[in-house]
């Protein structure tokens, strides 16, 4: 990751408002909110940035569950039980993810939550 991505990241997340992010990381004017959108696809910034509990443009829905089970986690929101189940699952995720970017195909794994997880989870 280079320097302005990592400005960008720090910005992003603290704004979530792409074009301001790419402006205080130092991106021209006129090429910030393409550049943000850029820097956003990158594999690495992406992931930091949904570990971090920022949404991002365009998730999937396996990103959006990897950033709200993180966000949950960091909140203290799950028991210790729930929060072993939660990485487990944040791991399958993962896991899946890889295969499926291998695979390049787009289909979508199912996942039952219980308890607290359950209910955003609908």
């Amino acid at each position: 990751m280079t320097e302005k991505q990592r400005a960008f990241l720090s910005a992003y997340l603290e704004t979530e408002d792409i074009k301001q992010a790419a402006l205080a990381a130092g991106y021209a004017p006129q090429n910030a909110l393409k550049m943000g959108q850029r820097a956003l696809k990158n594999p690495e910034v992406r992931a930091l940035a949904l570990k971090q509990g920022a949404q991002v443009p365009d998730e999937t829905a396996e990103e959006t569950m990897q950033r709200r089970i993180a966000a949950m986690m960091r909140n203290g929101e799950l028991k210790a039980n729930e929060e072993f189940r939660a990485m487990e699952l944040l791991y399958k995720l993962q896991k899946d993810q890889r295969q499926t970017e291998k695979a390049e195909q787009g289909r979508i794994k199912t996942v039952r939550f219980e308890g607290v997880l359950e209910q955003w989870s609908r």
